[in-house]
């Protein structure tokens, strides 16, 4: 009952003092961004069937199983915030990680995510 006690009464000095801390910064619950309360429980948009096609259809695998051969080979990643294909080049493909690295002819170097950009090889 003691342990009880204690625990209670640090959860209960807890919350004064964050709630003591809040008063004086100004701050209400108003205040507080949304995704601050929610970012435990990340909530992704649901795909559609056309998206799940279109992530299906990438050649993610294929590339990776190309090795050493996909340096500098052309591609196109989409990208879906844009829903638009960018062109470029994979810099590096590291099969052990199962990583492909692309130079985007707009200039920015990034690593592709398997499961979340499609990405498909240009002639």
């Amino acid at each position: 009952d003691q342990a009880r006690d204690i625990a209670l009464a640090s959860e209960v000095a807890g919350k004064e003092a964050a709630e003591e801390k809040s008063a004086k910064s100004g701050a209400s619950d108003e205040d507080i961004p949304l995704g601050s309360l929610v970012a435990s429980e990340p909530n992704p948009p649901v795909m559609t069937d056309e998206d799940k096609a279109l992530l299906a259809s990438s050649m993610y695998e294929h590339i990776l199983a190309m090795g050493s051969r996909a340096i500098n080979q052309r591609v196109e990643v989409y990208w879906w915030l844009d829903k638009k294909w960018y062109p470029g080049k994979i810099l590096a493909c590291n099969t052990r990680k199962r990583q492909l690295d692309v130079l985007y002819d707009e200039g920015e170097e990034l690593p592709l995510d398997p499961g979340e950009e499609p990405v498909r090889l240009l002639p």
